[in-house]
């Protein structure tokens, strides 16, 4: 699949999600993450220096130690010894983690001390403890919800969508929140809706979006409770669910 070739591909994307995200404003569900900011605030005032937000596209495990390297897209300027929180936005009910950033690679055997607006790996402390995913997004205190909001999903679309073209292992599919799974829909769906595109190549997409859609047909069976508003313009209902583990068997 062509890769989308600017920085604001998905642009569009979110202006469509606005409306659910006002929603979910209304609701309390984005000021949790106001709260839980606000609580850890003490935690470290090396933090208000720092300013960036990083959406995860890919995860790379360090032999030996409980850090790992996190790859994504940085806004802003990040520098190593900064504090920053991991915040889940696939998940309502996901707690906030405040790590550091132990170091900074702007390509393979790069190092450096900062790094500002590109594309960059960096070293997170005790970053497995955390169990990271793709999606997640490490940002400053001072970053606005809709700026770690539009990163998450530039993550997603980035990981999800331009890097695998849809293409979901049984390890991707288990990882991904319900959240997770609506807006990667959108996302692949929204993207090849701007091409013009044989029938052969339609039913290759629609094949990929069926088993996405069985897979999120089964964590909406599996979320211990379901509620959703409407969209009083279009009449069209906004999911959103809450999920609880379960014993095998």
């Amino acid at each position: 699949m062509e890769a989308p070739k600017k920085k604001s591909d998905y642009d569009n994307m979110r202006k469509e999600q606005s409306t659910m995200k006002e929603k979910k404003d209304k609701m309390g569900m984005f000021t949790k993450l106001k709260d839980k900011l606000n609580q850890g605030a003490v935690c470290n005032t090396d933090i208000v220096s720092a300013s960036f937000v990083l959406g995860i596209q890919d995860i790379f495990a360090l032999q030996n130690c409980d850090d790992v390297i996190v790859v994504g897209r940085l806004k802003g300027k990040v520098t190593v010894g900064d504090a920053v929180y991991i915040s889940d936005m696939g998940d309502d009910d996901a707690q906030i983690f405040l790590t550091t950033i132990l170091g900074i690679e702007t390509g393979p055997g790069i190092s450096a001390k900062e790094a500002s607006d590109c594309h960059v790996g960096l070293k997170i402390e005790k970053g497995k403890l955390h169990h990271l995913k793709r999606g997640m997004v490490l940002h400053t205190r001072d970053q606005s919800i809709a700026e770690v909001h539009n990163a998450y999903i530039n993550a997603l679309g980035d990981a999800y969508v331009t890097q695998q073209n849809l293409e979901l292992s049984n390890e991707d599919i288990a990882a991904l929140s319900i959240t997770d799974c609506a807006e990667i829909w959108r996302l692949f769906s929204w993207l090849h809706s701007q091409k013009e595109e044989g029938e052969e190549q339609q039913q290759e997409n629609h094949k990929k979006i069926d088993k996405l859609a069985a897979a999120l047909c089964q964590k909406i069976l599996s979320a211990n409770e379901i509620f959703y508003v409407y969209n009083k313009a279009t009449g069209e209902p906004h999911l959103f669910s809450r999920t609880i583990k379960r014993d095998e068997g």
